[in-house]
């Protein structure tokens, strides 16, 4: 597991697949809800947002193609 994750630092991207192309990506860790992802977007399709339930569903959909997720290099 990324080192980031463990550390439950927060990361940004952009969106390069689908209907939110273009689109800031932002993941942060719940402050409420220990172990909860938090991933948003910002930009002209901005207001989407979901939550992660864990460590593993966060990589599972930072890896998933269609959703296009493309994190900022540390």
């Amino acid at each position: 597991m990324e080192e980031w994750i463990t550390a439950r630092r927060p990361r940004w991207g952009v969106v390069t697949a689908g209907k939110w192309v273009g689109d800031r990506l932002a993941v942060e860790p719940d402050e409420q809800v220990p172990g909860v992802w938090h991933l948003y977007l910002t930009g002209p399709g901005h207001g989407w947002d979901i939550y992660a339930e864990d460590a593993q569903q966060l990589c599972e959909w930072l890896q998933d193609e269609d959703y296009g997720f493309r994190l900022d290099p540390e």
